[in-house]
């Protein structure tokens, strides 16, 4: 009986520390001493910065030229220079990057800087300006919000949005300040320009101030432009479609926004056209958000309507040509896949598909149900329709190969077993709308880190039992319940951030309750 009390106790500690420890106990770090000297008033100085962007590459918000399993990486390249500040030097100083270590980490070499706590701004082109009377704020001046970058055949071209990170040593981890909207157009010859703007006039644009005083940065625009443009002009887009991408500020469009697009059709005839969307949409920091698909050749006329999807895997365009090819031309439209309402099962258990990027054309489904993808464990990448408004049960599980997800803005909920057993999944994007996060969801995933959304209020049990690389785990405020075993046989180094000022009963890895 002693040995049993002794063991039960000994559990018990394994699991508290692994919750305690991020929030008690700090390892040093040496490489912050690596580079500096201190001077008679104890003032650190430096010559060189190490930077990494870890913190957005996880947001999936800063997009390099090659896709890796679909999900474009964070990276520096040759050229970039960050200005450097300080609390007791507030002149902006240029530190060039001279290197990038086999891990990504880009090192910045510059003529020196001293202070307490250091300030870094990566805004090429743009002017900076620091407040004199408060270190934490800075005025960035330029096109900001109207630079954009176009995804056109594994290129990306004019992305430079603004990054920010602060540190009391040699090191700086850089968080990204604004958001990050996906547009997708085509069909047609060419396109000119394309301009957003929001339903009720909202301020997107043109002059901010920041404020870096808090863990997430606070952007705010003053005053500046209602409208977005995107103008630099794509063309040979017949039979093909081109993602663009803009940069925006953390914002809200609460009664949607308006697109309008111009150019000249596959006729040489000049179009414009508008292209309203209605409903409430986030922009959030770090995160790329996928506008609807804007389908130009759908409104030019029937000829682009009725022009077929070129699908990256064979046997995905087989099974989808054997089931919803209704003017049986052994090809798939683009009316053909947004006619469908259900894809039922009919890819259940099929380990020879790879990829099935094309669902996000199927905009008549509006729920991906039971095991529709379960046990398809070679599948590598899939991109849901917005029009998906819930995950059932199952539907994924047993993906084995799937790496990355988004989950489309309109789904309010992930069903029981969702994601079970999707060894390989170790990113996804889940939006703010959601409400719960069903039994086993995630069970068994390779996901290091996760961010519950703010909407949520419930997540049940089992939910993310055996994910043994979970490391952090944010859970908002609204969450009222987590259910028993939801963390079962998650130990080590596992970090969870409470916005609660309510008590949360959590249920870890043994059935014994912790109050946070």
């Amino acid at each position: 009986m002693k040995k049993l009390f002794i063991k039960s106790v000994y559990s018990l500690c394994v699991c508290c520390m692994a919750i305690l420890m991020p929030f008690g106990l700090t390892a040093c770090n040496n490489d912050d001493f690596a580079n500096y000297k201190y001077d008679e008033g104890g003032i650190k100085s430096f010559t060189s910065f190490t930077a990494t962007l870890d913190d957005v590459a996880g947001t999936r918000a800063y997009l390099d030229a090659e896709a890796s399993n679909g999900i474009r990486r964070v990276h520096w390249e040759q050229g970039d220079v960050i200005s450097v500040y300080s609390d007791t030097d507030l002149t902006l100083k240029e530190f060039v990057l001279t290197g990038i270590d086999e891990k990504g980490v880009g090192t910045f070499t510059g003529n020196g800087i001293s202070g307490n706590k250091f300030y870094a701004v990566f805004a090429s082109d743009r002017e900076i300006k620091v407040d004199a009377s408060d270190p934490n704020v800075v005025r960035i001046s330029g096109t900001t919000f109207n630079n954009n970058i176009v995804a056109d055949q594994g290129t990306v071209a004019n992305f430079t949005a603004p990054m920010v990170a602060t540190s009391t040593g040699s090191s700086f981890s850089f968080q990204q300040i604004t958001g990050l909207v996906k547009i997708t157009v085509g069909n047609v010859h060419q396109v000119d320009d394309l301009f957003l703007r929001g339903s009720t006039l909202e301020v997107v644009g043109d002059d901010y101030v920041l404020d870096m005083s808090k863990d997430q940065p606070v952007l705010k625009l003053d005053e500046g432009a209602n409208i977005v443009s995107f103008d630099q002009i794509i063309t040979d887009l017949d039979d093909k479609f081109v993602d663009v991408y803009f940069i925006l500020p953390p914002m809200v469009f609460d009664n949607g926004f308006l697109l309008t697009i111009s150019g000249v059709d596959k006729d040489n005839n000049e179009f414009e056209i508008d292209k309203s969307y209605d409903t409430r949409f986030e922009v959030k920091a770090g995160t790329i958000s996928s506008f609807l698909l804007v389908d130009i050749g759908a409104e030019l006329g029937a000829q682009g309507s009725d022009e077929i999807i070129v699908f990256a895997d064979p046997v995905v365009k087989q099974i989808c040509v054997e089931n919803w090819d209704t003017n049986e031309d052994g090809e798939l439209s683009y009316v053909e896949a947004a006619a469908v309402t259900d894809i039922g099962q009919t890819f259940w258990r099929n380990a020879d598909i790879k990829s099935f990027n094309e669902l996000q054309y199927f905009t008549g489904v509006t729920s991906i149900g039971r095991s529709a993808f379960s046990g398809c464990s070679n599948l590598i990448s899939i991109e849901i329709s917005d029009s998906v408004e819930s995950i059932g049960y199952a539907t994924f599980s047993g993906c084995r190969s799937l790496t990355s997800i988004v989950i489309p803005e309109g789904v309010t909920s992930i069903g029981e077993a969702a994601f079970l057993d999707c060894s390989s999944l170790n990113n996804i994007v889940m939006p703010n709308g959601m409400v719960s996060i069903g039994n086993a969801a995630f069970s068994r995933s390779s996901l290091t880190s996760i961010v519950i959304p703010e909407s949520v209020t419930s997540i049940a049990g089992h939910a993310f039992q055996g994910c043994s690389s979970l490391t952090s785990i944010k859970i908002p405020e609204g969450v009222t319940s987590i259910d028993d075993y939801t963390f079962m046989a998650v130990f080590r180094d596992l970090k969870t951030t409470i916005n609660n000022e309510k008590h949360i009963e959590i249920n870890l890895c043994i059935s014994t309750t912790f109050r946070f």
